[in-house]
């Protein structure tokens, strides 16, 4: 069979189509078109005694993870040669903890025995098809179902966040990811709202550190390192 040319331009053309549809299939099922928020403490301040002059409540000694919190990763997506229009992020809610905290004589408060985890089975993005990749070939969710962190120090929150106003603290202890333990620190912002206490932090790792390689597909692949973004609601236990 003879081929002309408008049957080899019909040709070219299907195969174009054919893989413009190809390309965009997996685009829009890996990639995630819609920005996703960095974690951040609430805005204006949730703490509206602070704000009118009144003191708040004094704070218990006991806390645990609330309704509210997750624990996530972010990572920068590339498709082909092209930057992704956002970052692909996933979350679970399934956050349990708890942690002690003591006031002190001048107004600060000194917060231990700090102890989170995560269930990464349950993490999830706004794409089925990604979660059960990440969850299957880079965590390996079947075996190491958890991240934890126990905090190994003290650390001192500042009287200005005891009564109210948005402050910082770093957090030192061993995070667990992938089965494998290593001791990090971690910067946090806290914040007082209400009787709780909302904690934001993220912490950003190299592609192999906990034995977590980067995720691959065809036409698709990861750039920069991955980030774990934490985001708790503390209330008295």
């Amino acid at each position: 069979m003879r081929l002309t040319r408008g049957r080899i331009a019909l040709a070219a053309a299907g195969t174009l189509v054919l893989a413009a549809a190809a390309f965009g299939a997996v685009y829009f099922t890996l990639f995630n078109p819609k920005a996703v928020a960095a974690v951040a403490l609430p805005t204006p301040s949730p703490l509206v005694s602070a704000q009118s002059g009144a003191s708040p409540a004094a704070l218990g000694a006991t806390w645990k993870v609330a309704a509210g919190s997750f624990v996530g990763y972010r990572v920068r997506e590339q498709l082909a040669s092209l930057p992704a229009p956002s970052d692909a992020v996933g979350r679970t809610t399934t956050v349990t903890g708890n942690a002690r905290v003591s006031t002190n004589a001048d107004g600060t408060a000194t917060v231990s025995a700090i102890d989170v985890t995560a269930d990464l089975t349950r993490l999830s993005s706004d794409s089925a098809r990604r979660d059960n990749f990440i969850q299957g070939n880079t965590l390996g969710t079947s075996q190491f179902p958890t991240t934890t962190f126990v905090s190994s120090a003290a650390f001192t929150v500042q009287a200005a966040v005891v009564n109210g106003i948005a402050g910082e603290a770093t957090v030192t202890g061993e995070l667990t990811v992938h089965g494998v333990s290593k001791d990090v620190s971690i910067p946090l912002k806290l914040q007082r709202s209400g009787n709780g206490v909302n904690v934001v932090g993220s912490y950003t790792f190299k592609w192999g550190d906990f034995g977590v390689q980067a995720p691959r597909v065809p036409v698709a692949s990861v750039t920069g390192n991955p980030t774990i973004e934490i985001s708790l609601v503390l209330a008295p236990a």
